[in-house]
């Protein structure tokens, strides 16, 4: 998708954005670009690459609704979310790490000597551990045991090797 169709499929969907978009091709799923709104809002958009993601879209926000009632770190807020396009502001601080889309090779954007990384994700995943089965189950959301998961992961793993 031109760069054009995509500032005509945001101001569509109320987004008036600036004529520059960077972009992050390294989904799978999804297109990522990098946007500024006339008003100056930075924003990320992620442009489904098939017609039928659909239904992952509504799962991850559901899943970003549910994380942002429970967790300290910053969760992105979907302001946007329709099966041609998921648009939300960019959040303020950069990523842990980033991908360059040309080398496929990682910068850091922090110190990863810093125990204070490893200290900091450990409290987030065990927060994540802590929400209530009911809550992930009343959002729409699976819960599977390690050993229901296992053969789910393995058959997405077997569908990116055939892919």
């Amino acid at each position: 998708m031109e760069t054009k169709a995509i500032l005509q499929l945001a101001e569509r969907h109320g987004l008036q954005l600036k004529d520059e978009i960077s972009f992050n091709e390294m989904g799978i799923d999804f297109k990522v670009g990098f946007a500024t709104e006339i008003n100056g809002t930075k924003w990320v958009l992620r442009i489904p690459r098939r017609d039928n993601l659909a239904g992952q879209i509504e799962k991850e926000r559901n899943i970003l609704n549910l994380a942002k009632k429970y967790l300290s770190v910053a969760v992105p807020d979907w302001k946007i979310a329709s099966p041609e396009l998921v648009a939300y502001p960019l959040l303020d601080n950069k990523p842990v790490l980033t991908f360059d889309a040309q080398t496929y090779e990682v910068s850091w954007n922090m110190d990863q000597e810093n125990n204070q990384y490893t200290h900091s994700l450990a409290n987030v995943l065990v927060t994540l551990h802590q929400i209530p089965v009911q809550k992930v189950k009343d959002a729409g959301l699976k819960v599977l045991s390690p050993q229901m998961l296992r053969p789910e992961i393995q058959e997405r793993l077997e569908t990116v090797k055939a892919g």
